[in-house]
């Protein structure tokens, strides 16, 4: 068992404008010692010589692993092989590539870890930016305050997650109960469902990373319908893997389930006239949990 307590982890492709200060701001975290990954997925700008440059010439207190990926993996495979090869810490902290943490958010979410020891991850809203961390919005408030949140919440508005899936932590259990991810994109709303089946979630109000927009963010792109039919059927797995592993009963699973459509609704991941054949999947999905054929949509 690693004597590190905190994984922090960016993963970077093609940032070579930005990753200098992400990295920068990993190392000027006011925790320590921490492990710190830094994992390129292939890129074929020069974001791998800053990664290899940043890493030799660091002297603190952190123990620093690069990783490049030859060939390019994708950010599935990616993440999958940073939280379930690289990683050893209890707590693991992510960082997209050009975002720039603020010096106590490891300090802050490891306080929010150890203090509710059933909390399995953390979160908090970001400080949206333009390219060069000019603040997008000025009338936000955050006072630092803690709200603890369980998958009833989520039962409860679906939607809500939305405004809490910025900035992440995760304790290792929640990589340990479930297999790695099969199906592409939206890794975030994977590993939030994930997360409350285990247990609950710390939500701090107060922006902790600076969250650039720009042309490249993958985050922007639309989800096609065939990717949304795969979306559906990682969280249907995964449902059915916390239920199988006793972390949720069977009226969860159908609760979850049909709540998560209400998600993809809301996010207009897709158009109206492929919710009824979406809604096909889900209850062919749940029928088989259920041992019953469902006709009625």
């Amino acid at each position: 068992m690693s004597t590190i307590k905190v994984s922090y982890c960016i993963l970077t492709y093609n940032q070579e404008d930005y990753i200098e200060q992400t990295i920068q701001a990993a190392f000027n975290q006011t925790y320590s010692p921490m492990e710190i990954i830094i994992s390129d997925d292939g890129s074929i700008d020069h974001t791998f010589e800053i990664v290899q440059r940043m890493a030799k010439e660091y002297k603190g207190p952190n123990v620093v692993k690069i990783n490049q990926n030859v060939p390019n993996l994708g950010l599935r495979e990616h993440y999958n092989k940073v939280l379930y090869e690289l990683s050893t810490g209890e707590y693991i902290i992510l960082a997209d590539g050009d975002d720039v943490s603020i010096s106590t958010r490891v300090e802050d979410y490891v306080k929010a870890f150890e203090q509710y020891p059933d909390v399995v991850m953390v979160s908090s809203k970001s400080i949206e930016t333009d390219q060069d961390l000019n603040p997008l919005l000025t009338d936000e408030e955050w006072d630092g305050s803690y709200s603890i949140n369980t998958i009833n919440d989520y039962i409860e508005n679906p939607t809500w997650f939305i405004h809490s899936s910025d900035s992440r932590g995760l304790r290792r259990s929640v990589i340990d109960a479930y297999p790695p991810l099969k199906y592409p994109r939206a890794e975030d709303l994977s590993f939030f469902i994930r997360a409350l089946m285990v247990g609950s979630e710390c939500y701090i109000r107060k922006g902790y990373v600076h969250r650039r927009h720009h042309d490249n963010n993958s985050s922007s792109a639309k989800l096609t319908k065939d990717v949304t039919q795969k979306l559906i059927t990682q969280m249907n797995e995964d449902v059915d893997t916390a239920h199988e592993n006793g972390y949720i009963s069977i009226k969860k699973v159908y609760q979850i389930k049909n709540k998560f459509l209400y998600i993809l609704e809301y996010m207009n991941l897709y158009s109206n006239n492929t919710t009824y054949n979406l809604k096909v999947i889900f209850y062919k999905a749940l029928s088989k949990v259920l041992k019953v054929r469902i006709f009625k949509l």
